[in-house]
């Protein structure tokens, strides 16, 4: 069941906002040096003349307006608004608990379509917003304790942990070496084809964490896709009977191709995969970014 949520603190310090559950949308107003957290909403998340807060938000819209301050730990499926406001600055989010699974479906958010980076800011002078360091832990900006009055769930923002996959967005990559990974369903279901790029995701973390130039997750997109959409971006006809549901993954770092490659052997999914690590790959990635924010209307 979904409902509309208003909240507004009018100017009261210190805050604690947590909702861990679904929601049509959600307007937060007058808030001041407060912690918010918003579970997965099916709509949009409006933050109105806010200053001074820390935030944890998965949505389908993100805005604010009349804002100053404030950080916001981000996962939104279309690209973030923000107008008048300013110091506003964003980090991916990342974070588990034991209902964020069947909430994330129940909003029907998928973890590899998050924009939280591509900011746009109706205001026409520029420098409003920025990103956070990549490394940011969020527990140093909002704090989740339970108290006498209310007992909160088990809440972890490690990556390792966190349902959502930790992007770059529109950070540089430390790398030249850029690859696309473009995942085919088998049959077995959305849900499963995401759990099996989760579990790609996590491998090749986990396979090069330890080194200074470990491979980075970029960006990703979740779609369906034709046969014929899948020849244009492709360039080719081989896959065309893997049409369907497929999600595409940008990745960069030193021998990125090598160790996803890798991974996909051990995984058992080399025909459920198709890697592209040659000049053609930049090519291929605009060509599918293309395609997927005209079919997503981002």
């Amino acid at each position: 069941m979904y409902c509309e949520l208003f909240l507004a603190a009018h100017g009261k310090p210190k805050a604690n906002i947590y909702l861990f559950d679904n929601t049509a949308s959600v307007n937060i107003d007058d808030c001041t040096n407060c912690n918010i957290f918003i579970g997965p909403s099916k709509g949009s998340v409006f933050i109105r003349n806010c200053s001074q807060c820390a935030l944890m938000v998965a949505c389908q819209q993100f805005r604010t307006r009349d804002c100053q301050d404030l950080d916001v730990f981000l996962f939104c499926s279309t690209q973030p608004i923000i107008e008048e406001s300013k110091q506003i600055r964003f980090a991916c989010l990342q974070i588990f608990y034991e209902q964020l699974s069947a909430q994330l479906d129940s909003a029907a958010l998928s973890v590899f379509n998050n924009s939280w980076s591509k900011i746009h800011d109706f205001t026409p002078s520029q420098g409003n917003c920025s990103c956070l360091p990549e490394d940011a832990n969020p527990l140093q900006y909002i704090s989740f304790t339970s108290t006498e009055d209310f007992s909160l769930p088990p809440v972890s923002v490690e990556r390792e942990h966190s349902l959502i996959p930790l992007t770059l967005g529109i950070r540089p990559p430390p790398s030249r070496e850029v690859i696309f990974v473009l995942c085919f369903s088998d049959g077995e279901g959305k849900k499963a084809l995401r759990n099996r790029c989760l579990e790609l995701v996590r491998i090749v973390h986990d396979n090069t964490d330890t080194t200074q130039d470990r491979v980075r997750f970029v960006q990703s997109k979740e779609v369906d896709a034709s046969a014929d959409d899948l020849e244009r971006i492709l360039g080719t006809a081989e896959r065309k009977q893997l049409a369907g549901n497929v999600i595409g993954m940008e990745l960069c770092g030193s021998n990125a191709a090598t160790t996803v490659k890798g991974a996909i052997e051990r995984l058992g999914w080399t025909q459920l995969a198709y890697v592209a690590e040659s000049a053609v790959t930049k090519q291929q990635l605009a060509k599918f970014y293309s395609f997927a924010d005209m079919k997503l209307g981002v």
